[in-house]
C-alpha cells in the first residue's frame, strides 16, 4: 500500500529548488502548485529559467507578501527577465529584503 502525505499549499514558508534543471515550464509549475502567501524564502538559482521562467515568476509575484529571499542566481534571465522581475519587485508593498540574480 502506497503512503502519500499531502501538504496544504498554504504549509509552505520555505522553497529551495536549486539546481534542479528546471526549465521555465518546469518553474511554471512548481509555483502553479504552491500558494506563495506564506512564502518567505525561494531558491531558483541554478536553473535556466530564463525570461520566460522570470514571466511566470513575476505572475505569482504579488501572491507572496511574505518574501523575504529570492534567489535567482544563475538562472539566465537576460535583460528582459532582469527589467520584468525589477518591475514586479517594485509593486510589492514590502519586497523582500534579499534578492540575489
Amino acid at each position: 500500500m502506497a503512503h502519500s502525505t499531502t501538504c496544504a499549499k498554504n504549509d509552505v514558508k520555505m522553497l529551495a529548488m536549486r539546481n534542479n534543471r528546471l526549465d521555465p515550464h518546469g518553474i511554471a509549475s512548481v509555483l502553479h502548485q504552491v500558494s506563495c502567501s506564506e512564502l518567505q524564502f525561494l531558491d531558483l538559482s541554478e536553473n535556466p529559467i530564463g525570461a520566460v521562467g522570470a514571466a511566470a515568476l513575476c505572475r505569482v509575484l504579488p501572491a507572496c507578501r511574505s518574501l523575504q529571499h529570492l534567489d535567482l542566481e544563475r538562472t539566465g534571465l537576460g535583460n528582459h527577465g532582469v527589467t520584468d522581475l525589477c518591475i514586479a519587485l517594485r509593486r510589492y508593498i514590502r519586497p523582500p529584503s534579499h534578492v540575489v540574480i
